[in-house]
């Protein structure tokens, strides 16, 4: 049976001061970046966040009945989230990923600079993917250089070193990264990318995989136990799919618990392609807390695994969130 969108209610956000009210209307999740921009100068994040909630799912956020939205809101504009910056950070992360599993699970990176010139152009390959170390999306696949044109595409990147991506939805983890722009050795096929499964991890232990294939068509999300049994709960995009459970599906476990390991949650993004596991990036608060689960409940269970291994965030010596006594 088909499973529907999930669609909030209405009835208690109406409620909220006008002000607040009047902030979420307008703010949306799309408001041009010079906005968002001029906003940092005057809305404090815990505003700002609230406002980006309420006009998202209708309600106000809640300690008390924490679900798993409740948690990224929380989370991402605390001084421990703004401590995860070097693991946030696409390049840096490389570093920490090759120390704790070794640098064979990482993509090699081709270039990395300030600016994409004409030069650095030259020498990378006929195929690869740029990406920018600061934000999120910000990355663009170049299938065969010889049909793309320097100028919009040195743009583009351009635009990507403007902007602080913190902006955006006050995750305090990007706040403070260097930007960076580097290309990487394409990891896919014709043109498609390889299958991106995404491990959620609670107390350092999958919670659950999220598998995303298509995005550049008929996206599909598709969530799996840690045993790769498909659960019935939708996401953003249709799961209307399944797929045969991966080879190297025990390894890849072992390669999100390893790195999730300390952290009250952590999603660790993982590739495979020819059979070699790659790592993809470290998050710490997914889509800045801005997706539905169906069921809803599905987002409060979630809830109740994180109050049962949460603890206060703590910042380790290593810069970033974790549990007491442990670091990553």
């Amino acid at each position: 049976m088909a499973v529907q969108a999930h669609v909030a209610p209405e009835d208690r956000w109406m409620k909220l001061s006008p002000n607040l009210a009047d902030l979420a209307r307008n703010l949306g999740d799309h408001a041009d970046y010079s906005v968002r921009l001029l906003l940092a100068l005057f809305v404090p994040d815990r505003v700002f966040t609230t406002a980006q909630f309420v006009s998202h799912y209708r309600r106000l956020p809640t300690r008390d009945d924490l679900g798993f939205s409740d948690y990224v809101h929380f989370f991402k504009s605390s001084p421990a989230a703004e401590a995860c910056g070097p693991l946030v950070d696409k390049l840096l992360a490389k570093q920490r990923v090759s120390e704790l599993i070794g640098d064979e699970h990482i993509v090699k990176t081709c270039w990395s600079g300030s600016q994409l010139t004409w030069d650095a152009w030259k020498q990378l390959p006929d195929t690869f993917m740029l990406k920018a170390s600061h934000g999120c999306g910000w990355n663009y696949l170049v299938v065969e250089k010889s049909t793309e044109q320097f100028r919009r595409v040195s743009s583009l990147t351009a635009r990507w070193m403007q902007k602080n991506f913190y902006h955006y939805f006050r995750e305090r983890a990007y706040r403070n990264i260097t930007p960076r722009l580097f290309a990487e050795q394409y990891v896919g096929l014709s043109g498609q990318p390889a299958t991106d499964y995404k491990f959620y991890c609670i107390g350092g232990s999958i919670a659950f995989i999220m598998v995303i294939v298509d995005r550049q068509g008929d996206q599909k999300d598709v969530l799996y136990d840690r045993h790769w049994n498909k659960m019935d709960v939708r996401s953003l995009n249709p799961n209307d799919a399944d797929f045969e459970r991966p080879g190297r599906l025990e390894r890849m476990v072992e390669i999100a618990e390893v790195l999730a390991r300390g952290f009250d949650f952590a999603r660790i993004d993982l590739y495979l392609y020819e059979d070699q596991v790659y790592f993809g990036e470290w998050t710490f608060t997914p889509a800045a807390g801005f997706f539905r689960f169906d069921p809803p409940s599905f987002d409060r269970a979630l809830g109740d695994l994180l109050k049962a291994t949460m603890s206060r965030w703590t910042v380790t010596q290593t810069g970033c969130a974790s549990r007491s006594g442990t670091s990553a």
